[in-house]
């Protein structure tokens, strides 16, 4: 055990500011608020349970659905790309 640290207080990397950060809320932006869109729509399937109409005589909801994962890929490349600039 260090003398640089007393027993009681947790080690922390004070060189580089690691402790720091951890302190700080790494999810309190504003930005993953929209990740809630992909959770919650597919959930919501009195929506798109139906057949007509229909694409390329794809019923609805399997055309839905693939709109759906389309959505989410969107969505968390946004947030993702929102949050790597910040």
């Amino acid at each position: 055990m260090s003398a640089a640290y007393p027993p009681t207080t947790p080690r922390r990397h004070r060189a580089t500011g690691v402790a720091a950060r951890r302190t700080q809320l790494p999810d309190a932006s504003r930005h993953h608020w929209w990740l809630a869109l992909p959770i919650v729509a597919p959930l919501m399937t009195p929506l798109f349970n139906r057949v007509d109409p229909r694409a390329f005589g794809i019923p609805f909801f399997y055309w839905s659905q693939l709109g759906l994962a389309a959505l989410s890929t969107l969505v968390i490349s946004a947030v993702h790309l929102a949050r790597r600039r910040r």
